[in-house]
C-alpha cells in the first residue's frame, strides 16, 4: 500500500485508484487490494458484478451465461471502467468515481478516501455507492 508522509495530492490519489482499476480489470484482484486500504473485495466485486448484469440489456449477450459463475470466470471486468472525469468532496477527502461498463454508465460508484494512517497518508475504499 502507497503511504505518503504527507498528505498527497489529488493527482497522486487518482492515480492510486486508476492503478487499482486497471488491475481489477485485468483479473488481478489480489494486486488490487494491496495498493488501498481495501474494504471486502468479494463485496466490490459482486457489486460490480450486480451494476454490470444490470447494465447489460440484452438477454443473449453471453456475459448472461455466468450467472452464479462470475467469482470464478473473472473475464468480464475486463470490460468493466471508471469514467475518466472523478469529482472530489469540497474537503478533497472523498473521490467518487462513476463506474462503466463497455462504455455504458451503470448505477454504481466507487468511492475512495484519503486518511491518516500511523505512518503517513493513505487511500483507502472502495466503498460501493448506488
Amino acid at each position: 500500500m502507497k503511504v505518503w508522509p504527507e498528505r498527497p495530492s489529488m493527482a497522486d490519489v487518482e492515480s492510486v485508484v486508476r492503478g487499482y482499476v486497471g488491475l481489477v480489470r485485468a483479473g488481478r484482484v489480489d494486486d488490487a487490494v494491496q495498493l488501498v486500504d481495501h474494504s471486502s473485495a468479494r463485496h466490490v466485486l459482486a457489486s460490480l458484478w450486480r451494476a454490470v448484469a444490470e447494465a447489460v440489456t440484452d438477454p443473449d449477450d453471453p456475459l448472461h451465461c455466468l450467472r452464479g459463475g462470475w467469482e470464478h470466470d473473472l473475464s468480464w471486468l475486463g470490460e468493466f471502467d471508471i469514467a475518466e472525469r472523478v469529482r472530489w468532496s469540497e474537503t478533497g477527502s472523498h473521490l467518487c468515481a462513476d463506474v462503466t461498463y463497455r462504455g455504458v454508465l451503470t448505477e454504481l460508484e466507487l468511492s475512495f478516501w484519503v486518511k491518516p494512517a500511523a505512518s503517513g497518508w493513505i487511500v483507502a475504499g472502495p466503498a460501493t455507492l448506488w
